[in-house]
């Protein structure tokens, strides 16, 4: 079972990505394109998932992609990209944000080497921007 800070790092990435613009998650999608992350970055995707099953972590972590694509769709996004480009920038954020989603769900399992490598687009898109005010009430303690 999750503890509750890697739920609740889960949910703050899913707060932040549901801000985000169109252009944020191009920015984003960029951002993957341009790492070249290879094999080492599947190898670490493959990891995490391993130690997300390993935890029976499978159900939140389809609850958490659906999540993170709906927050896609409603940023802004036209329905119908239609050039290669907004495509392949469009499939790129997408894999991006699963990888960050991935990572944060693997929690402190994942070694500290795969978490960046996985996070590093995301991370770098939302680097800078305030916490998300539901975020900032949870963390309040009584």
């Amino acid at each position: 079972m999750p503890t509750i800070t890697g739920v609740a790092r889960v949910d703050a990435l899913l707060d932040a990505l549901s801000e985000l613009s169109d252009a944020e998650w191009q920015t984003m999608g960029r951002l993957a394109l341009s790492l070249h992350r290879g094999a080492a970055a599947g190898t670490a995707e493959l990891l995490a998932g391993a130690l997300i099953a390993d935890q029976g972590l499978e159900v939140r972590l389809w609850y958490a992609l659906d999540a993170m694509q709906t927050c896609a769709a409603l940023s802004g996004r036209p329905p119908r990209d239609t050039t290669r480009e907004s495509r392949a920038l469009c499939a790129a954020s997408l894999g991006a944000a699963r990888c960050a989603v991935m990572a944060e769900l693997a929690g402190c399992t994942l070694p500290p080497r795969d978490h960046a490598l996985l996070s590093a687009p995301a991370a770098a898109t939302l680097a800078g921007r305030p916490a998300p005010p539901r975020l900032q009430d949870r963390d309040r303690t009584p």
